[in-house]
């Protein structure tokens, strides 16, 4: 079972991959014209942070 912390944790992980990829897709261009969600970039970068680690 979750213990309060790790939800408050992932919930401040997950709020930080969407606000680093909105700012990603505003000013990038080439990210604009591919019309890629902002949770789908989240995700991705996520997957591939927990990748590397």
């Amino acid at each position: 079972m979750m213990g309060i912390w790790e939800v408050v944790t992932d919930f401040t992980i997950a709020s930080a991959l969407i606000l680093v990829c909105k700012l990603i897709r505003v000013n990038v261009v080439s990210v604009q014209k591919l019309f890629i969600p902002v949770a789908l970039l989240a995700g991705l970068v996520g997957l591939e942070e927990q990748q590397s680690s």
